[in-house]
Protein backbone atom coordinates (compact mmCIF):
# COMPACT_ATOMS: atom_id res chain seq x y z
CA UNK A 1 0.00 0.00 0.00
CA UNK A 2 1.70 3.87 -1.24
CA UNK A 3 1.02 5.96 1.31
CA UNK A 4 0.98 9.38 -0.26
CA UNK A 5 1.21 11.61 2.37
CA UNK A 6 1.46 11.58 6.04
CA UNK A 7 1.46 13.91 9.13
CA UNK A 8 3.21 13.10 12.17
CA UNK A 9 3.33 15.23 15.52
CA UNK A 10 7.28 16.29 16.46
CA UNK A 11 7.19 13.06 18.91
CA UNK A 12 6.23 10.76 15.88
CA UNK A 13 2.72 10.01 16.57
CA UNK A 14 0.95 9.59 13.41
CA UNK A 15 -1.99 13.23 12.89
CA UNK A 16 -3.22 11.07 9.29
CA UNK A 17 -2.57 9.84 6.07
CA UNK A 18 -3.57 9.23 2.53
CA UNK A 19 -3.24 5.99 0.96
CA UNK A 20 -5.18 3.31 -0.25
CA UNK A 21 -7.79 3.11 1.77
CA UNK A 22 -8.54 6.45 0.43
CA UNK A 23 -7.39 6.80 -3.16
CA UNK A 24 -8.49 3.28 -3.79
CA UNK A 25 -11.75 3.45 -1.99
CA UNK A 26 -15.70 2.20 -3.13
CA UNK A 27 -17.40 3.46 0.22
CA UNK A 28 -18.56 6.77 0.08
CA UNK A 29 -17.11 8.09 3.14
CA UNK A 30 -13.72 7.97 4.71
CA UNK A 31 -11.44 10.21 7.12
CA UNK A 32 -8.33 10.77 5.54
CA UNK A 33 -5.84 13.83 5.77
CA UNK A 34 -6.68 14.78 2.01
CA UNK A 35 -10.23 15.67 3.42
CA UNK A 36 -11.43 13.38 0.56
CA UNK A 37 -9.48 15.04 -2.25
CA UNK A 38 -8.24 11.74 -3.23
CA UNK A 39 -11.15 9.79 -2.51
CA UNK A 40 -11.94 6.81 -5.41
CA UNK A 41 -9.61 8.52 -7.38
CA UNK A 42 -7.16 5.93 -8.30
CA UNK A 43 -3.58 5.85 -7.50
CA UNK A 44 -2.54 8.08 -10.70
CA UNK A 45 -5.26 10.39 -10.45
CA UNK A 46 -4.20 10.84 -6.33
CA UNK A 47 -0.62 11.53 -7.19
CA UNK A 48 -1.36 14.62 -9.18
CA UNK A 49 -4.05 15.87 -6.43
CA UNK A 50 -1.72 15.36 -3.93
CA UNK A 51 1.46 17.28 -5.73
CA UNK A 52 -0.88 20.34 -6.21
CA UNK A 53 -2.42 20.22 -2.54
CA UNK A 54 0.51 19.22 -0.19
CA UNK A 55 1.50 22.48 0.76
CA UNK A 56 -2.17 23.13 1.77
CA UNK A 57 -2.54 20.16 3.82
CA UNK A 58 0.53 20.39 5.89
CA UNK A 59 -0.48 24.35 6.65
CA UNK A 60 -4.02 22.36 7.90
CA UNK A 61 -2.19 20.38 10.04
CA UNK A 62 0.08 23.02 11.54
CA UNK A 63 -3.03 25.20 11.92
CA UNK A 64 -5.16 22.76 13.73
CA UNK A 65 -2.24 20.52 15.15
CA UNK A 66 0.67 23.22 15.57
CA UNK A 67 4.17 22.46 14.09
CA UNK A 68 4.28 19.25 12.04
CA UNK A 69 6.32 16.81 10.88
CA UNK A 70 5.07 16.64 7.05
CA UNK A 71 5.57 14.23 4.39
CA UNK A 72 4.67 13.18 0.92
CA UNK A 73 5.63 9.54 -0.12
CA UNK A 74 4.54 9.51 -4.12
CA UNK A 75 4.42 6.16 -5.91
CA UNK A 76 6.90 6.39 -9.14
CA UNK A 77 4.79 4.34 -12.30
Amino acid sequence: MVTLYAAHKLDGTLIGRCDANCYEATEPECDCICGGANHGKGIEKAVDITIERADEWAAGVVRKHGPAHCEGQLALF
